[in-house]
């Protein structure tokens, strides 16, 4: 990991640099399992570059791009409404 992080491969997300990730028992003591669950982005829902490509060019109102993992229901609710 340390490597990985010093490559720079982390782009801005700082919090993956803290400490306690490499010593789990100073994030929470007496910790002895640490379970890692992964969802997959590539949902049914269209792309976002392919509906700003489908619209009618005469609209010029502003775009954005919206990343995969954005679409659908935001998993820290879902986790913690279960």
């Amino acid at each position: 990991m340390r490597d990985w992080l010093e490559r720079g491969y982390a782009g801005e997300m700082k919090y993956l640099d803290d400490p306690r990730r490499a010593d789990l028992q100073s994030a929470m003591s007496g910790v002895r399992s640490v379970i890692v669950c992964a969802i997959n982005y590539n949902s049914s829902e269209p792309y976002s570059t392919e509906i700003a490509r489908s619209e009618s060019s005469q609209d010029d109102s502003p775009r954005g791009w919206i990343s995969r993992y954005a679409w659908g229901s935001d998993y820290h609710e879902v986790l913690w409404a279960n």
